[in-house]
This record gives structure tokens, C-alpha cells and sequence, in this order.
């Protein structure tokens, strides 16, 4: 089905999309306008009376031909895959249970069953081996490709359908036909309801801000799962903070919170409310609200988790309170997880919450040698952060501040023979005269006086 709905989208974006695009939007329909119109309307009657070669004959078939030479070329690529066997699976990731091997293995099997190799049905109707798409030509494959589109007779396909038909006519400028499509289809309960809402707010708010505004909250409330709903949420606040001021945007998110806490856009709704109260300058409610928000979206769910502890942190360092500060990134850093397969745990926050806590030992706390072993944490943790190079700078530069001259050498050494094309490669010889060089590349980073203070990164 999913295959199905991408073969009608396409189909829409091309027949209609692509001439569409090519009207000028005016108050009033011009000649070319009109005729566009006609065009899409004989492509949609073609469609419905499945004229498939009528329809092809509308088709911008160099746009088509693209698309249709890569399916050839897929197929002349695929090759029948061998079947893979529990043993197989499990070689293949040695911590797998083996229940979970079966269970794969059984989901490709099912899978496998449900079409023949060098079958293109489901995509050219009646093209069921490779040899018979290789013999199309490309109108030939259009027509078959529009043919397949009668299966697509589910309420899902021609919703998308429709969806689609909205898009084109507001690009074409066409804001009314545009509009009662998608208020149609706000109304409904299909998967392309949500976005309708969303797309039917920001075209009413073009035209009549107070309404669209209205009808943009409506849909934040009626679609909170949405993925649309946070950066609608955020635009909201946003216009609300211009209009009123940063309370006003307060008092809009507590309202929501109120209405929406069961909803996936609660954590969003936190966070915004956090960095509404850092703005307006409200820094111990900030770091209460950063905070609650991390306790209520905790890891691995939270998607602001790491972001909501970091900026709580922050403050805490900014109200004076260092330790504090360190808590917060630790709580964050304990959450880190070894990968034993392909992939990664790592959150971007990670490697910058362990460079901030040795920043804090060094310039808050007074204690180098302590911040020197968390910059060297950086880089032994934290292997694919593009802080490594700035840790071991920082912890060599420490070391030469401390007199300790082989504590300078040994990140020196480190930061030339792993990261030499880091830009403070080449300046490793001013902090360890015996580090190795790298290359002819001249050094461009500044490098202070002993005993003067490190410079941030």
C-alpha cells in the first residue's frame, strides 16, 4: 500500500505539480492560467475514465524518463539474494538471542514469499519479470505506470491524491480550490489530516492573521503528535512574544501545557517554556523549568533531555553555583551508552558536557589538574567529537602553565599522531619543542605566554 500511495504522489506532482507550476499567481485567472486549468482538468478526466494513453499524452515525459531509466537500471542491477539462515543472522551480530535470529529470519521469509523476483507489477501494470520492463518504451511505461494507479482505489491513496491536488493549486496561486481541499481534509481522519490542518492555518494566515493564528493554535491542539506541531507551536510563541512580550508567550505555553501535558508535545511545551524564562531574564525559574523538563522526558525517550540539561547547567554556572553546574552535566554523561554493534549512543551534548566540566575545574574551581584529566576524558571518550583536538590543546596548555613539560608533550604527541589534520597540529612544537611535525603547514593559532591563562577554543 505504502508503494501504491508514493506511485499515485508521484503520479500527481508530474501531471499536475509540473504544469501547474508553471501558472503566474494573480488576483484573476489569466489566458495561460485557464489554460493550464483545462489541462489538468482533461488530465484528471483521462485518470478517472482510466484512458491511460490520454493521460500519458498530458505527462511531462522528460520528467518521467529519468525516473523511469532508474527503475531499469535497479533491475538490471538486482541480483536473486541467497536466503539467510538463523546461523547466518546470528554470525552476523554475535550478541543476538537466537528467538530473535528466528523471528528475523521467519519476517524475511513472509516477506520474500509475497513477490517473485523480477516482479514490477505492483509499479508497471502487468510487467511481471525484468525482461518485460526492458522492452518498454518510455511511453509505453507511463501508461503502464498510470494503469497500476487504478489498484490505488483505497480511501488512503485518494486522500493522498487529494492532498496533492491542494499543493499543486496553491502553487499555482489558486488559494481558493487550495483551501477547500484542505479544509476537506482537516476534517477528516486520514493520515494527511494533520498536515492539511497545518497547511489550511498557514494559507488562511497569509491572508488574515488573527483567523489563521486561530486556526494554527486549533491545530496544535488537534494534532499535538504531529511532527508539524513543535515548529508550529514555536511560531506561535514567537508571534506571541513579538506582539506581547516575553510574558505574553509565558502565559500562551502555560495555557497549553494545561490542555496538551498528555500529549508527545509536552516536552516541547517545557523546554519552550524554559528558554521563555531564561529570556526574560528569570534564570533560577529557567534552570527549575530546564530541569523539569528533563525529569519529565528522561532518557532515551526525551529528545530535549540532553539539550534541557545542558542549558540547565549553564545557568547554574551563571547563578555562581559550579558544583551544581558539574551535577547536571555528570547526570547527563551517566546516561551514555557502550555500542558493542554498528551505530552509535552518542548524543552531540555528550562530549560537550565533559569539555564544560574541565572548563569549570579550570575557571571556576581552580583546580588544572583535575580540568587537565577531563579534557584528556574528552578525547579518550569521546572518539568521534569534534572537541578531541581542542581537549588535548587545552590540556597541554595547562601543563605548560604547571611547569609539567613532559604533561605538554604527551597530548602533543597524541593530537600529531591521531588528528594531524586538526588546526593545532602544526603548533604542537610550540608547546612541546619535541613533538613530531606534520607536514609543511604553518601554525595559525595563538599560543600564550607561560603562565598567562589558556584561551578558550
Amino acid at each position: 500500500m505504502r508503494i501504491l500511495k508514493a506511485r499515485v504522489r508521484v503520479a500527481i506532482v508530474l501531471a499536475v505539480g509540473g504544469l501547474l507550476g508553471s501558472a503566474t499567481a494573480s488576483e484573476g485567472q489569466t489566458p495561460s492560467e485557464r489554460a493550464v486549468r483545462a489541462v489538468v482538468d482533461s488530465f484528471f478526466a483521462a485518470i478517472k475514465r482510466e484512458r491511460w494513453d490520454s493521460a500519458v499524452a498530458l505527462i511531462d515525459l522528460s520528467r518521467f524518463e529519468p525516473y523511469f531509466k532508474q527503475q531499469v537500471q535497479n533491475a538490471r542491477s538486482a541480483i536473486p539474494q541467497p536466503e539467510m539462515t538463523v546461523e547466518d543472522m546470528m554470525a552476523s551480530d554475535s550478541t543476538m538471542p537466537r528467538a530473535v535470529a528466528e523471528w528475523q529470519v521467519a519476517q524475511m521469509n513472509k516477506y520474500r514469499g509475497m513477490r517473485k523476483f523480477g516482479d514490477m507489477s505492483y509499479e508497471f501494470a502487468g510487467v511481471h519479470s525484468q525482461h518485460e520492463l526492458f522492452a518498454l518504451t518510455v511511453p509505453e511505461a507511463a501508461a503502464r505506470w498510470l494503469d497500476a494507479a487504478r489498484l490505488a482505489t483505497s480511501p488512503v491513496d485518494r486522500e493522498e491524491a487529494e492532498y496533492r491536488a491542494a499543493s499543486s493549486y496553491e502553487r499555482a496561486g489558486d488559494a481558493r480550490r487550495a483551501l477547500v481541499l484542505y479544509e476537506r481534509l482537516a476534517r477528516g481522519r486520514g493520515e494527511r489530516a494533520a498536515r492539511a490542518s497545518f497547511e489550511h492555518a498557514r494559507l488562511v494566515f497569509a491572508r488574515d492573521s488573527a483567523r489563521g493564528e486561530a486556526l494554527l493554535v486549533a491545530a496544535v491542539k488537534k494534532f499535538p503528535n504531529s511532527g508539524l506541531a513543535p515548529r508550529a507551536l514555536r511560531e506561535h510563541l514567537a508571534r506571541r512574544q513579538a506582539e506581547g512580550g516575553t510574558r505574553a508567550a509565558l502565559e500562551a505555553c502555560h495555557r497549553l501545557m494545561g490542555e496538551l501535558e498528555a500529549s508527545e508535545l509536552d516536552e516541547t511545551l517545557r523546554y519552550e517554556r524554559a528558554r521563555l524564562y531564561e529570556q526574560a531574564g528569570s534564570l533560577a525559574e529557567a534552570r527549575d523549568a530546564y530541569v523539569d523538563t528533563a525529569t519529565r522526558h528522561p532518557y532515551p525517550e526525551g529528545a530535549l533531555w540532553d539539550d534541557a540539561l545542558s542549558r540547565a547547567a549553564s545557568l547554574e554556572d551563571r547563578l555562581d553555583h559550579p558544583r551544581a553546574a558539574i551535577r547536571l552535566f555528570e547526570r547527563m554523561l551517566e546516561e551514555r551508552e557502550p555500542s558493542s554493534g554498528l551505530g552509535s549512543y552518542e548524543r552531540a551534548r555528550y562530549a560537550e558536557a565533559r569539555f564544560r566540566i574541565a572548563e569549570i575545574f579550570r575557571d571556576r574551581l581552580a583546580d588544572p589538574l583535575r580540568a587537565r584529566r577531563e579534557f584528556r576524558r574528552v578525547y579518550v571518550e569521546h572518539t568521534t567529537s569534534l572537541l578531541r583536538d581542542d581537549a588535548l590543546w587545552q590540556e597541554a596548555l595547562l601543563s605548560r602553565q604547571a611547569g609539567d613539560r613532559q604533561g605538554a608533550c604527551a597530548p602533543m604527541s597524541l593530537l600529531v599522531r591521531d588528528l594531524p589534520d586538526s588546526r593545532y597540529a602544526p603548533c604542537a612544537r610550540g608547546l612541546c619543542p619535541s613533538a613530531p611535525t606534520v607536514g609543511s603547514r604553518d601554525c595559525h593559532v595563538e599560543i600564550p605566554a607561560p603562565g598567562a591563562l589558556p584561551p578558550p577554543p
